[in-house]
This record gives C-alpha cells, structure tokens and sequence, in this order.
C-alpha cells in the first residue's frame, strides 16, 4: 500500500522522510530510514513490529524528545522542534512519583498553567472521573494497582488538554486481564475526548482491538512495511473470525505466519 493511498487532505500529523541514525562506539547504526506517515484528524493508530525496528525511537521523534534526525515532522501545520503541551506521552512505567498523592501527580501536569487554583481542582476532578479514579484521589502510588497506576498516568497526561496523545508500551507490564480492562478505558476516553492518538505496542490483539490502522514496520533500519486498515466494526469481539483474519494478516506482515501468539516480539 503506498503512503498516497491512506489519506488525502490536511493530516493533523504528517511525518515526511524521517530517518534516524544513532553512533554507538564510533558506528553509525541506522534506526530508522524514510518514515511517512500522516494521521488525520480524531484517529487512533497502531504500530507493530519486531523489537528494535524503531517503534519507540520514532515516537520520541514525534514526542519532540529527540530532535536529532532526517527529514521532516509538521504537527497542526508546524514543524516539531522539541516538546509541547500540545503532545501528551505515556511510557510503560506510570512514571508517577511515590511521595505525591494520586491528585498530585495529575496536578503536576498543570502546576505552571495559568489558571486559578479552583479550575486547576476542576480540571484534576474531571480527568480522576474520566479513568474512574475518582475515589482515589488522595491515595498515593504504592497503594494502588499496576493497572490503576497507569490510569492515574493517562489522567495526567490528559490533564493539560493534549492535540495528540502517544502511548509507548503502555500496557506492557500488565497482566492479560488488567491489560484487556485499560485497553477498553482507553477507547472510551478516545471516542469520548475525541483525541488523535497513536500507540506502539508489541500485542497484535491489542493494535486490532483499538486502532482503525496498524502500521508494521520491518525489521531495522525500520520502515513502514505495511498499513493494515482496520475496518471491523466496534466495539469488537476478539475472538470473531474477521478479528482473527486480520490478527493472522498483520502476524503474516511481521513474520509469524503461524499465529502462535498475539505478541509479535
């Protein structure tokens, strides 16, 4: 599939020829060559593909946290030229910090807005009830579950109001029902925020589950290998024969032709 077939008009995030290459012990080591990728308006997409094939370095790019690389990446019509409010990211480690309180932690995200203290608690209350945490709000990180940490995390990073919301490995270190829970949080908050997103993930069940396209990329230097239109109507049902063809199809496109597993790493 060529990268003019996928979409037409303005994309909100438009990657064009991006290549990165990083110098370890005096060797280049291309990570990524001649990435294009454009995500238009309230999407959420997918990317797939074999561990060190630059899935999470290419996020960093878009994130603005690594701006050493070719090419070019235009989010809202400007060029990324390094970290923004306007980008939201979420690692696989919540990442919160032990000593804050649940509420805290989401404050952190908007401690230097200009804003009163009544709107920051608003803001702080909304974002808790969005991910259901509600209730949690003055407990701290220790006393909280890895699934419920990593709501606390998606709370705060939609507490500052981001255009784009990227998502590294989120679910990664949850367990299969914890994972299948958020992932069903996850799409609520998309369809009712209505924000852009894009996720990496290692889980082929989870990238069909969510996205409207999984994006493979191929083995290093990474490239875009394929662009699989998911258009399975929601909410979706794993274990479907259409979901299966297409868990089987992008399983295919990373090299396990067999389907032994969801997880394609």
């Amino acid at each position: 599939m060529t990268m003019e077939a996928i979409h037409s008009g303005f994309g909100a995030l438009s990657i064009e020829a991006v290549g990165k290459v990083f110098v370890s012990n005096d060797t280049n080591v291309e990570a990524l060559r001649d990435i294009n990728l454009r995500l238009d308006g309230p999407e959420l997409i997918a990317i797939v593909g074999h561990s060190g094939c630059g899935k999470s370095t290419l996020l960093k790019l878009i994130a603005g946290l690594d701006r050493d690389y070719d090419g070019t990446i235009r989010f809202l019509d400007e060029v990324v030229r390094g970290p923004s409010i306007d980008r939201g990211m979420i690692f696989q480690e919540h990442r919160l910090f032990p000593w804050l309180t649940v509420e805290q932690n989401v404050r952190l995200a908007i401690h230097r807005a200009p804003l009163s203290r009544a709107k920051k608690d608003e803001i702080v209350a909304e974002r808790l009830a969005l991910v259901k945490l509600g209730d949690f709000a003055r407990s701290f990180p220790a006393q909280l579950s890895g699934g419920m940490a990593q709501r606390v995390a998606i709370a705060r990073a939609l507490a500052a109001s981001p255009r784009l919301l990227l998502l590294d490995e989120p679910f990664g270190a949850l367990d299969a029902f914890n994972r299948m829970a958020i992932q069903e949080e996850l799409l609520k908050i998309w369809q009712d925020q209505q924000i852009p997103m894009i996720i990496v993930t290692h889980d082929v069940e989870e990238a069909i589950f969510l996205s409207s396209r999984v994006v493979v990329m191929s083995p290093r230097p990474g490239r875009v290998q394929t662009i699989v239109e998911i258009d399975l109507p929601r909410p979706r049902d794993r274990t479907s024969a259409e979901f299966i063809a297409f868990k089987r199809l992008i399983l295919d496109e990373v090299g396990f032709g067999d389907a032994r597993g969801s997880r394609a790493s």
